[in-house]
């Protein structure tokens, strides 16, 4: 697939004309497994904002197995003031019709001219249904470090629905996030955590 795209924006008054070029590939090796590649390219045609244009080359998977999918794809993108580097990979199961399971993970790698930053999240999801109840939780690591500054956060959020009948609906929310700092050579560290209930009639 290749897509071309021309775009006019403005920023602090100033125009900017800019085209885009996406070239996509998706390769269906067999039933189980899909390999896909894209190229990017984005450039300015007319304005003063060159250090916006990027070209970005991407590689990817999906392979399918019974009730279990898996996905990953990375890609390096280069502009004149930054160099990046994300890596995703997903994993993802259906029990029965009723439950499943999710994993995920990305990771990034940024390069500029003055500083280098890293960030990384992992996610853990579970939903779990049937014809009057809902039951939905998401675990999440969250890490980045710039400069001498870091930061990692562990968030929690859980979701609850039931049905006890047609006309009546009750459903609760419970959220926990904990964060750490570092900054130098100091640590800082929070929790805090959040509490929702609904009934409808």
């Amino acid at each position: 697939t290749i897509e071309s795209v021309v775009h006019q924006e403005f920023e602090n008054d100033s125009p900017r004309l800019f085209g885009g070029l996406g070239i996509h590939q998706n390769w269906q090796v067999n039933k189980k497994l899909m390999l896909l590649a894209s190229l990017e390219r984005e450039q300015t045609l007319k304005g003063d904002t060159e250090d916006e244009d990027f070209t970005a080359y991407a590689l990817g998977a999906k392979y399918r197995k019974d009730s279990w999918v898996y996905s990953t794809k990375g890609e390096y993108r280069t502009s004149k003031e930054e160099k990046k580097i994300n890596f995703d990979l997903g994993i993802y199961t259906e029990v029965n019709k009723n439950l499943g399971f999710a994993f995920g993970t990305r990771v990034n790698d940024v390069k500029t001219k003055g500083s280098n930053s890293q960030d990384a999240e992992l996610k853990f999801s579970v939903a779990k249904r049937d014809e009057n109840f809902l039951l939905l939780n998401q675990l999440k690591y969250l890490y980045n470090k710039a400069q001498e500054a870091k930061v990692s956060k562990i968030i929690n959020a859980l979701l609850f629905e039931i049905n006890p009948t047609n006309k009546t609906t009750f459903s609760a929310h419970y959220g926990l996030k904990y964060t750490q700092d570092w900054i130098d050579v100091e640590r800082y560290g929070s929790l805090l955590d959040t509490a929702g209930f609904e009934f409808i009639y």
